[in-house]
């Protein structure tokens, strides 16, 4: 019997999910953080998830092999599960990329997953400007642990982006955005993503607030790029756009 994993699903083709790349998206169960925007809240906290033997996910993967360049592992937050290395050797085994989403709360398994080259490329979520990241990760946050995660990301010479959803009226101030600057900066890409939420979030705070104007996201960007980073826009409208 091989080793088993908390598994949420399988999105089996994907063109938005890895940069430039067509890929398979594998959906891990469980987290440490309680983000109260959070819209993938089944994969957060509950028993609504399979116990799967990672060669099954790896060969139903494989089915879809010839159509895909990549894999994207997301949750949840996947450095949770002490499987994830052996699922990423599997499927660099079948020669895919690999693309590994992560709060950057356990850098010692990403700094693994790095060493042993079973990553190529990482998006980390940024969850807010500093002061007000126990309010957006709900959870009395260790900020050392997401500047140690931020640092081996970038020593990794790994492709990488680092990203933060934004909310009206929560994180969406020119204060918020030069606050999160001065925390990642050098970075090499920084992407502003919509809130949205479709199925309800974590929290019933979160429940009302509308989908994040792309103009106010446009505004933003703005400020990161007159503080010399490379950013992007994520919107349901217009996908992704780079400054």
């Amino acid at each position: 019997m091989g080793e088993f994993m908390r598994f949420g699903g399988i999105l089996d083709m994907s063109t938005i999910d890895y940069p430039g790349k067509v890929s398979s998206v594998v959906f891990l169960h469980g987290c440490n953080f309680r983000c109260p925007f959070c819209h993938n809240k089944l994969l957060v906290e509950g028993d609504e998830y399979q116990e799967a033997e990672i060669y099954k996910i790896i060969e139903s993967i494989k089915k879809h092999s010839g159509f895909i360049d990549a894999v994207v592992i997301t949750g949840g937050e996947p450095t949770l599960q002490k499987e994830l290395e052996e699922l990423c050797r599997g499927l660099k085994g079948i020669k895919l990329l690999v693309k590994l989403d992560t709060n950057g709360y356990e850098p010692e398994i990403v700094e693994k997953l790095l060493k042993n080259g079973l990553l190529d490329f990482i998006s980390m979520d940024i969850k807010s400007a500093p002061e007000k990241y126990n309010k957006l990760s709900g959870i009395s946050c260790n900020l050392d642990k997401i500047k140690k995660t931020l640092e081996i990301i970038k020593k990794s010479g790994v492709d990488y982006e680092l990203r933060t959803t934004i909310i009206s009226g929560i994180n969406d101030t020119e204060e918020d955005i030069k606050s999160v600057i001065d925390f990642i900066k050098p970075a090499r890409t920084y992407v502003l993503q919509q809130f949205k939420q479709e199925n309800g979030t974590l929290s019933d705070e979160f429940a009302n607030i509308q989908k994040t104007d792309r103009d106010l996201l446009l505004k933003l960007a703005k400020i990161v790029k007159n503080n010399g980073l490379n950013v992007k826009i994520r919107t349901e409208e217009a996908g992704e756009e780079e400054l």
